[in-house]
């Protein structure tokens, strides 16, 4: 069996937005984030988390980072994690044998 995390290690405070989608004057479709919630997260950096990417031709860094949450059923990959002032995108996510967690895998927008 998996090592539960204790709530102690669950010490920076997230924040999960969704997205809302609506039509712009023009009729194209706009984008626009709604908090879901608030909550505490143990946060990991993935060994080897950091690596560069090609985007426009042009090298950029890319970060990987788990989120230890309490378990929420009404997590989804269309959200985002807000992180200290930094956007996350999530990947999937992994229960472990406990059901009192959730972890999250993200990778930060660049």
């Amino acid at each position: 069996m998996a090592k539960q995390t204790q709530i102690g290690e669950r010490r920076w405070r997230i924040r999960i937005e969704q997205p809302i989608s609506s039509r712009g004057a023009s009729g194209q479709e706009v984008i626009t984030w709604e908090k879901n919630c608030e909550i505490w997260a143990k946060v990991s950096y993935r060994q080897g988390g950091s690596k560069e990417d090609m985007m426009n031709d042009q090298p950029t860094a890319q970060t990987s980072v788990i989120f230890d949450i309490a378990y929420r059923d009404t997590l989804t990959e269309k959200m985002r994690i807000v992180f200290d002032s930094e956007y996350y995108d999530i990947l999937y996510f992994q229960k472990p044998d406990y059901k009192a967690s959730i972890l999250i895998f993200a990778q930060k927008q660049a």
